[in-house]
C-alpha cells in the first residue's frame, strides 16, 4: 500500500512537471522552439527511490510522454526506463542525495535521451542536415530550462513525499 502510494504521489509530481513544460511549448512554439525536459523526470526516482518503485514512476511517466508525442506509444517509456535502470547502478558509486549532483545527472541524462530520440527519428525529417541548427537550439534551450528547473522539481518531489508520510533521509540513511 506505502509503495502504491509513493509512485501515486511521485507521478503526480512528474505530471506538474509536464503540465509546466507542455504550457511553455505552447508559449515557445511561435519562435518555432521545443523544451524537452524527459531527463529531468527521471532523474530523482533513479538517485533518491529503490528501484522497483522507480522503474514503475519512470515507466508511468514515460507512457504519459507517449500519449501526447507523435513517436510510436511506449518509445519514452522504454528511454527513461533505460535511462533510470543507467543511473541506478552507477548511483551508489556518487553523492546522490546532493541536489547540485541531481542537476548534473538531469542535465546528462535530458541530453542523452533528446539525442537517441533525435537520431532515431531525424530519418523521417526531409533535409536532416538543415535541421541540425534547431535540434541544437532546442537541445541548449531544454538543458537550460532543465538546470534552472531541476532544484525546484528535487524540492517538490521530497517535500511532496514528506507530506504523504515517505522520509527519504530516514528511510536510506538511518540518521534521523
Amino acid at each position: 500500500m506505502t509503495s502504491r502510494r509513493l509512485i501515486l504521489v511521485a507521478s503526480v509530481c512528474g505530471i506538474v512537471l509536464w503540465t509546466v513544460f507542455a504550457q511553455l511549448n505552447h508559449y515557445l512554439s511561435s519562435w518555432h522552439v521545443s523544451l524537452f525536459i524527459g531527463g529531468l523526470l527521471v532523474v530523482f526516482p533513479a538517485l533518491r527511490l529503490n528501484y522497483r518503485d522507480g522503474w514503475k514512476i519512470v515507466v508511468l511517466l514515460g507512457l504519459w510522454f507517449d500519449a501526447t508525442a507523435p513517436v510510436r506509444f511506449g518509445l519514452h517509456a522504454v528511454l527513461f526506463l533505460a535511462a533510470h535502470t543507467f543511473i541506478f547502478n552507477l548511483r551508489a558509486r556518487f553523492p546522490r542525495e546532493e541536489t547540485y549532483f541531481g542537476i548534473l545527472v538531469a542535465l546528462i541524462a535530458n541530453a542523452a535521451i533528446f539525442l537517441v530520440l533525435t537520431l532515431g527519428l531525424i530519418v523521417r525529417h526531409p533535409a536532416p542536415l538543415g535541421a541540425l541548427p534547431a535540434i541544437f537550439l532546442d537541445l541548449f534551450i531544454s538543458e537550460l530550462f532543465v538546470a534552472l528547473a531541476a532544484g525546484w522539481f528535487f524540492s517538490l518531489q521530497e517535500h511532496a513525499l514528506e507530506i504523504a508520510g515517505f522520509s527519504l533521509r530516514h528511510e536510506r540513511r538511518g540518521l534521523l
